[in-house]
């Protein structure tokens, strides 16, 4: 029993340092092992609402910039990231993708440029739109491209090095033109 009241006295501890200006929520308690628990159940109330949290998941879609040029390799991948945490997080609170596959895909070819969406829309053959396929899709074209991006980038290294001589520093005669 003493454990897990000290544990509960540690968890209310980290809880009170991670809320921030949300602190309020939960102020005028003590730091006790029997406020901790009431303390979560505030803030379950005020912050744990699904409805709100799935709102903000999807608003993160509907808020992102386009991008507009296929070969800025950096922002698909955030892109792509931010996408992957976002699906994450939904599945996390039970949203099924099997009714909203076709608009969340919709949303995410709408942030692409034209050539992406053109070379996905190529591969699906006019069927309808899978979340899974846009997904692997976008993630073999992104690692395509940084891998050519790097073995390209690997290839200049070499030649910065090279020392080439100033035309006009040398005497006009050393040049065959």
């Amino acid at each position: 029993m003493i454990i897990v009241h000290s544990i509960h006295l540690f968890k209310f501890t980290y809880l009170r340092g991670l809320l921030g200006s949300t602190a309020l929520a939960v102020e005028g308690f003590a730091i006790t092992a029997e406020n901790y628990a009431k303390a979560v159940e505030i803030l379950k109330d005020r912050f744990g609402r699904k409805d709100a949290i799935i709102n903000s998941h999807m608003q993160k879609f509907l808020s992102v910039t386009p991008l507009t040029r296929s070969n800025d390799i950096k922002g698909l991948r955030q892109f792509f990231d931010m996408c992957q945490t976002q699906i994450r997080s939904l599945e996390s609170l039970g949203v099924s993708f099997e009714s909203c596959s076709s608009l969340l895909c919709l949303l995410i070819l709408n942030c692409l440029p034209y050539y992406l969406v053109l070379e996905f829309n190529k591969e699906t053959d006019g069927s309808e739109y899978k979340l899974d396929k846009l997904l692997k899709f976008l993630n073999k074209e992104i690692s395509a491209r940084e891998r050519a991006e790097s073995s390209l980038s690997a290839q200049c290294i070499p030649n910065q090095n090279k020392i080439s001589p100033v035309r006009s520093s040398l005497p006009n005669n050393l040049y065959r033109d």
